[in-house]
């Protein structure tokens, strides 16, 4: 039988009344997070132990109620992609000298391992003691603490009647020394060296024997302090961040929608640090007496807990336990982690509560449900914002979206609205805040939207940041900046080796003049030190510490970098400016190991010769690990790419890690390579010039979006404008020019010409000008020329001259307005007027989509506001005084990108932006199939096929929706509930059709019609394709 067939039938039978109408499989963790030592050789706080729960229920039709049921049933556990756990971790080394039992390997405390049957317990079934850990088979270096179980329902003849995909949380984030507390593990232990009888030197030691531990159930020694106790006491009067010890600011286990939507965090319900222990020591039973969902303070009485019992132990609607219907603690849904939704999306079609009646009573049915609330009296949802930062002057626009599971009407309100702030309800869910503020409102403001929806209401927080911008006359000025605008490098150094983290800042320090003294660029008699708040470290970050030897022949001390420096130091003198080269950032900061932050504010501090502070400066230090070879679909792994050279006479694939630039020559690592070679910026793009003229292929990246100045913002130039295609740069280096070291010219005919030229054989991040001023220092680094489209980058000049773009306003240095012409023979005053920035924007088929337009003239003259390239039904209107509106409201032939120019006028100078506007189709809930990326309307194996195509240069999926507001993408493709579309979504394509999950819409934009696999039921593997009966061809 064709592949193609045999995934029809499955889908069919998938989808069959006969498998799915049956019975539905809940499964849930009991806490939310579970967290564990990895090292057990010296101190130990817990134990691999995790508990799942599960409710099977037998859906009820027009006769029947629905029925949790246990009777007859049994349920097997699994973790796909996760099948042990000794040598992640070394518990079974230390179990006999631990806990006194010698365990078989991958079997926990309880008896139980990584996989096997759950037992009956009550109206529920139950595993404890899974001796998960947070590394994957696939993975043994990065924690994954939000790891997907499988659990199965079988009947007493093993046919399959439904699954479910619980969270199974777990972490090694107990983070005694990487938190900074301790030195080591062996110094806590050290600690107790006074206490009578104790050898810190009888490793291993299990804190709960002699704290008490009710987690454990171990009593320990009468007359000391419980752990809970002590830990929290010892340590709340030098901290209140629970992610200190808790895991923890990789793993952020609190993560739920009370975290998300309303600001709480840990304190609101647990109190802070000191209290916990403080209550404990009090009389409180820790893990056993813990915060009540139904105190006044809280939800109140009508959503209370049972009498004495917590909310992971309580059972309410029918007999269901409230974490069926809520999510387990810390995870209350809708959960910031996707797969904490995956459950919930598979039983009823969406993410949040499982409120969708018929998911287990197969009808509507009449009369109250659970705490009293009606049918259709379910909240409305609220979707995500975008918390804009705003100008005094400017303008400020957050859109507000808003679902309704019931389809009831929803109201949108906002409280809390400053002056010049508005709200507008759009109806039909949608609304818009505006704002407006004036130099009296710089600060935050936090207004509260509300979306009605019968009895219901959902609330969320949005936090609109006015901007200091006023001018104060300094004495001193000190400008920082990136030599190159993006530093990339591997995250990985395990295989094959493009760029190390190396970053490099320049610093000039000026002398403000006055009217007898011109400015000063002072470098004698000062120094000037740098550092990255909130990046204060490397190692775990990267494993480039564990190569350094093998690829660079250096074994450097832990953050410091291939130049010797830090992550904070001095910066060198030079002649004219300070710098520092090398700094091993990585773009991934204390707060979040996870997510990239390419553009990260570092901070230099000028001092004099008596170390007295005198000025700083918030330069940008971009990093980014977007060297994109797998992720784009372009390689298949890291060892692929090494396997490509196999045929080379001497080369070894396999014998990593292989740094690229010891075979082909590097100007941007001083590496000569092998002079036989092509160099390697030569070979790479040559070698994808003829797949890809993509260069965020391999530059960072589609998210990082490197080139973000006013050239690509306002003009719509791209890199190709400059360095022309990938082929050509290629070419060019083929033909005899120097890479990093010959590159395009501001000064070019067809750029600005000579008058903006660069020092003769100097390129731009090279050249001085104005008085030995930098080129950077006033216009921006390379690729964020400003002003630039990441709000960090206009940080600086903001400060140094109350507005972003160019450093043009001359009081700055010279603490005067000068006579005679400036820099580039600009005679003062003829500076251009600036338009603000406006950010891509959309707008539907037969809506209205109006743009307030602003620009401000350092000199107060007159602004002339005209706008070009309108397209049919577009319009443009100047309200004089520098305001102005664009109108469009596209037709249905309209649909697709259009491009406006801008024009503000002031005496003989303007300033010109291009305004990128997608007209689309459809909306909220608009219609696509998870899965279709061919555009079919089904989903099948040849929409992984084009996917693929797709990644390797081929055709993008088709999109009809905007998501979320003002973004578009191709959402059809996202099949993992990630919100993106990578080549992770081909991965789950494939485990889908051979049995896996089903596909997961964006949360934040769910289609109106869902492909998904009926209630929890997956498409059968070929082992429960059996056990259900089902005849597989051919075998």
């Amino acid at each position: 039988m064709k592949k193609t067939l045999l995934f029809f039938m499955i889908a069919m039978l998938a989808a069959s009344p006969l498998l799915a109408e049956n019975y539905i499989l809940t499964g849930w963790n009991d806490l939310g997070m579970h967290c564990a030592n990895q090292d057990f050789s010296t101190l130990v706080v817990l134990p691999p132990f995790n508990n799942v729960h599960a409710q099977a229920i037998r859906v009820g039709s027009y006769q029947n109620p629905p029925q949790i049921v246990t009777q007859n049933l049994h349920v097997t556990y699994e973790i796909p992609g996760n099948t042990y756990s000794v040598g992640k971790t070394n518990f079974w080394s230390y179990a006999q000298q631990i806990f006194g039992v010698n365990l078989p390997p991958n079997i926990g405390l309880t008896g139980n391992g990584l996989t096997g049957m759950m037992t009956p317990d009550s109206n529920n079934f139950i595993v404890t003691g899974i001796p998960i850990t947070p590394y994957t088979d696939a993975d043994l270096v990065h924690e994954d603490p939000f790891q997907l179980g499988l659990l199965k329902l079988y009947n007493q003849n093993d046919s399959l009647l439904a699954t479910a995909q619980p969270v199974i949380p777990v972490s090694n984030e107990i983070s005694c020394v990487s938190a900074g507390c301790h030195s080591s593990m062996q110094g806590i232990l050290n600690r107790h060296d006074n206490e009578g009888g104790f050898d810190p030197n009888a490793r291993p030691v299990l804190c709960a024997t002699c704290h008490s531990s009710n987690a454990l159930g171990t009593p320990g020694h009468p007359g000391l302090p419980s752990l809970s106790q002590v830990i929290h006491q010892s340590h709340g009067g030098r901290t209140n961040d629970c992610y200190k010890c808790h895991p923890g600011p990789s793993t952020r286990c609190l993560r739920d929608i009370m975290s998300t939507r309303h600001n709480m965090t840990c304190q609101n319900c647990h109190g802070s640090v000191s209290n916990v222990g403080n209550t404990i020591e009090n009389g409180r039973n820790p893990w056993l007496q813990e915060p009540s969902c139904g105190a006044a303070q809280c939800h109140g009485s009508q959503y209370a807990e049972e009498p004495g019992k917590l909310y992971r132990n309580s059972r309410g609607h029918g007999g269901l336990f409230c974490s069926v219907c809520h999510g387990e603690p810390h995870a209350i849904v809708k959960s910031r982690v996707d797969r904490d939704n995956v459950e919930n999306i598979n039983l009823q079609g969406y993410a949040g509560t499982l409120n969708k009646c018929e998911t287990c009573h197969g009808i509507i049915p009449a009369g109250a449900g659970p705490h009293g609330i009606q049918l259709g009296d379910a909240a409305p949802q609220l979707g995500s914002v975008v918390e804009p930062n705003i100008y005094p002057g400017g303008h400020g626009a957050v859109r507000v979206s808003a679902t309704d599971v019931n389809g009831d009407p929803i109201t949108l309100s906002a409280e809390l609205l400053p002056p010049h702030a508005n709200f507008v309800d759009s109806t039909g869910g949608i609304g818009g805040l505006t704002f407006d503020p004036d130099l009296s409102q710089i600060g935050s403001f936090h207004v509260r939207i509300i979306a009605h929806s019968t009895t219901k209401a959902d609330s969320q927080i949005v936090t609109l940041t006015v901007i200091d911008t006023t001018f104060v006359p300094r004495n001193f000025v000190l400008i920082g900046w990136n030599d190159l605008g993006m530093h990339c490098a591997n995250q990985d150094f395990s295989k094959f080796v493009v760029l190390p983290p190396f970053n490099n800042v320049h610093a000039q320090a000026i002398q403000v003049g006055d009217s007898l003294n011109p400015p000063q660029i002072l470098t004698t008699g000062y120094h000037v030190t740098y550092e990255i708040p909130g990046n204060t470290y490397s190692i775990g970050k990267t494993n480039f510490w564990d190569y350094d030897q093998q690829i660079f022949g250096v074994n450097l001390p832990d953050n410091v970098g291939l130049t010797g420096n830090g992550m904070s130091g001095n910066m060198v003198a030079a002649t004219d400016n300070f710098v520092v080269t090398g700094i091993p950032i990585t773009p991934y900061t204390d707060a979040d190991l996870t997510h990239e932050d390419p553009f990260q504010l570092g901070l230099l501090k000028l001092y004099d010769s008596s170390n007295q502070l005198l000025a700083t400066a918030p330069p940008v230090v971009p990093v980014s690990n977007e060297i994109s070879c797998i992720s784009f679909g372009c390689h298949t792994s890291a060892q692929s790419i090494l396997t490509y050279h196999a045929e080379i006479a001497g080369f070894n694939p396999n014998a990593g890690p292989i740094l690229c630039a010891t075979c082909h020559g590097s100007n941007a690592l001083g590496m000569p390579g092998n002079p036989n070679l092509p160099s390697l910026s030569q070979a790479v793009h040559q070698f994808h010039g003829t797949r890809t003229n993509d260069c965020y292929k391999c530059h960072p990246g589609s998210k990082t979006s490197c080139l973000r100045d006013a050239m690509s913002t306002r003009h719509g130039m791209t890199c190709q404008n400059c360095h022309g295609s990938v082929t050509d740069v290629g070419t060019s280096i083929a033909n005899g020019r120097q890479p990093w070291l010959q590159e395009p010219s501001c000064g070019a005919a067809q750029c600005h010409g000579a008058r903006y030229a660069e020092q003769p054989g100097q390129l731009y991040r090279n050249s001085k000008g104005h008085g030995g001023m930098f080129c950077s220092a006033c216009h921006g680094e390379p690729h964020a020329i400003l002003t630039s489209r990441i709000a960090r980058d206009n940080v600086q000049n903001i400060a140094l001259q109350s507005q972003p773009g160019t450093l043009s306003r001359c009081i700055t240095c010279h603490g005067v307005t000068p006579n005679g012409p400036g820099p580039h023979d600009i005679i003062t005053g003829d500076q251009p007027p600036i338009l603000a920035t406006i950010p891509q924007q959309s707008v539907h088929v037969g809506g209205h989509l109006g743009i307030r337009v602003t620009a401000t003239d350092a000199n107060s003259d007159p602004i002339t506001l005209t706008a070009q390239l309108l397209p049919l039904h577009a319009s443009f209107s100047d309200s004089t005084g520098g305001v102005g509106g664009l109108t469009f409201d596209p037709d249905s032939t309209q649909v697709g990108p259009h491009s406006i120019r801008l024009i503000a006028s002031s005496t003989t100078l303007a300033d010109t932006e291009m305004v990128s506007i997608s007209v689309i189709t459809g909306g909220p809930g608009c219609s696509y199939v998870v899965g279709d990326a061919n555009g079919s309307g089904t989903f099948t194996g040849l929409d992984v096929t084009y996917s693929v195509r797709y990644f390797k240069g081929g055709s993008p999926p088709s999109y009809s929706c905007e998501c979320t507001p003002g973004h578009i993408w191709y959402v059809s493709g996202d099949v993992n509930g990630s919100c993106t579309f990578s080549g992770l979504d081909v991965t789950y394509m494939v485990r889908y059709f051979k049995g896996g999950p089903g596909p997961i819409p964006c949360p934040d934009c769910p289609p109106a019609g869902v492909i998904l696999a009926p209630r929890s039921l997956l498409i059968p593997m070929e082992t429960d394709m059996k056990k259900s009966g089902i005849k597989i061809e051919g075998k």
